[in-house]
């Protein structure tokens, strides 16, 4: 009975160490395939005289096909540990830098720097190396993603952005180092390339050089950014009933040294002309923005007021709400912002119920006693709501709130006149946006 247990517990253990060598076996990778229009990603497993180069690792290769004839690209060879190898997202494909070209990421094993440690990281974690593919050479190459951490790609805005650690070091006779920099790169195959440093060593964690500063990627490799890098001269043109609108980038200020000042910015200028003399109704000075941004390259226009006349609008490409809005004014013949309008955040349009909307809500500070700032006990905001052709009819509610009584809501109305808002009965307020909805 004995000798049947052991032979019993025997089969068990031989079980359990084929089934767990099962997923290493060189039938699992075989025949895994990822497609994409251009290309088809075959993953399997090297072979004995290939596995040499990996040591410890298991050694496994990529072989990538073009898919117009089926013909052999390129055979990568990777060396990785099992605990990422057999992931479910060891190998993902996409356009990952924004150029028409399919790449790929791979897990793989890194080590942490010495401030990642010291945020309670482990001495190893898995993350993706990154394969952009270079049409120009027509071969893949691992992209400077792969040295960053958190990395957060953004199809949408073209843009992809991660952090870079660095191990402590205060011996540099110029001064404290970074810890961390913050990167963020724009546009197509992520030419564009912010550097920002994020933190620094005790005791500068507060004081150190935050400046961002601009680069160019050229193959592999980033450059510093040239005064010839940011020009850009092309206007961009819309016509929209009955007039022509043109955006114009300056760069701000116009006479820079990009070494002494790299925070250099572009100016948005917009001028808008009347197509039936060409004659120049309005210049507007937009809002300055970063060197590589990636919403300056539309003019948003749209019957704001519901006149039947386009307005300028000002706004990031991605966001809901608006910056500012200039309305065309048909008796002037000039575009303009509503004072009224103006000085309100989060503004937002509904065209089908023919609304502005937006808020005032900045608060002043009160001082203590001992002459100390602090935010206010008493605390009230106003949200108003613009309604209707010429938004001529407006809502507000004053709303206040204090620790002892809460929450309290006020609503009054107005008509507004472009200049100031004159109060009137709920009445007639609500006898016009009744008609207006009906």
């Amino acid at each position: 009975m004995k000798g049947l247990k052991t032979i019993f517990f025997l089969v068990q253990l031989a079980v359990f160490f084929l089934s767990s060598n099962r997923i290493y076996s060189q039938r699992d990778l075989n025949g895994i395939e990822k497609m994409s229009l251009d290309f088809r990603f075959n993953l399997q497993f090297c072979d004995s005289s290939e596995s040499s180069r990996c040591y410890n690792s298991k050694c496994v290769f990529i072989t990538v096909y073009s898919t117009k004839n089926d013909s052999l690209l390129e055979k990568l060879y990777f060396c990785s540990y099992r605990d990422s190898l057999f992931a479910e997202n060891f190998l993902e494909i996409n356009d990952y830098n924004f150029d028409g070209h399919t790449d790929f990421r791979i897990l793989t094993k890194k080590s942490t720097t010495l401030v990642e440690r010291t945020k309670g990281v482990a001495d190893y974690l898995y993350d993706y190396d990154y394969y952009m593919f270079d049409a120009s050479n027509n071969r893949f190459y691992r992209h400077l993603l792969s040295s960053l951490r958190n990395v957060k790609i953004d199809p949408n805005k073209k843009m992809v952005t991660g952090t870079l650690y660095n191990d402590l070091d205060n011996s540099s006779s110029t001064g404290p180092k970074p810890t961390s920099y913050k990167y963020k790169f724009f546009g197509k195959s992520l030419k564009y390339c912010t550097i920002s440093p994020s933190s620094y060593p005790e005791p500068h964690k507060f004081y150190g050089n935050f400046n961002t500063t601009y680069h160019i990627l050229e193959g592999s490799d980033l450059r510093a950014a040239r005064l010839e890098d940011t020009l850009n001269t092309k206007p961009i043109v819309k016509y929209e009933g009955g007039f022509k609108f043109v955006k114009i980038r300056q760069i701000y200020p116009p006479k820079i040294d990009m070494e002494k000042n790299p925070n250099i910015t572009y100016r948005n200028i917009y001028r808008i002309y009347s197509l039936a003399n060409d004659q120049l109704l309005s210049e507007i000075i937009g809002e300055n923005e970063g060197l590589f941004g990636t919403h300056s390259d539309s003019i948003y226009t749209a019957d704001c007021n519901f006149d039947g006349y386009p307005d300028l609008t000002i706004k990031d490409e991605q966001m809901k709400t608006y910056r500012s809005i200039y309305f065309y004014n048909v008796e002037r013949q000039k575009f303009f912002e509503d004072p009224n309008i103006k000085q309100l955040e989060n503004l937002s349009i509904d065209f089908q119920t023919k609304t502005i909307t937006g808020k005032n809500t900045t608060q002043a500070f009160e001082r203590n006693k001992y002459g100390q700032l602090r935010p206010p006990k008493k605390k009230i905001w106003r949200e108003y709501e613009f309604i209707g052709p010429s938004l001529k009819y407006v809502q507000m509610q004053t709303i206040t709130h204090t620790p002892k009584k809460g929450r309290k809501v006020k609503t009054t109305y107005f008509i507004n006149d472009y200049n100031s808002l004159k109060p009137i009965r709920k009445k007639e307020f609500l006898i016009f946006t009744n008609r207006m909805r009906n």
